[in-house]
């Protein structure tokens, strides 16, 4: 289910041309999008699959700093 949810999460962020996610991105985009931080990610990796600047992640969830840790969630700003 997780994964699942991870993949319409990712379309939702980045709807393909042409695609369903694309032509329905207004209504069915969540306001913010929630990501549960992983092994091995890193916050340009997270910033760049979602399109935003890790900047504003960082902004959004009040970092200090870049490090993240494995379970922490963020929450992902519109671009």
């Amino acid at each position: 289910m997780a994964l699942r949810q991870g993949i319409v999460d990712y379309f939702a962020a980045n709807p393909p041309e042409g695609s369903y996610f694309a032509m329905n991105s207004v209504a069915e985009q969540p306001e913010l999008v929630k990501h549960v931080i992983a092994r091995g990610e890193t916050l340009s990796q997270i910033a760049e699959r979602y399109r935003v600047s890790s900047a504003s992640i960082r902004s959004t969830n009040s970092l200090r700093t870049d490090v993240l840790r494995v379970g922490q969630v963020l929450t992902i700003p519109r671009s």
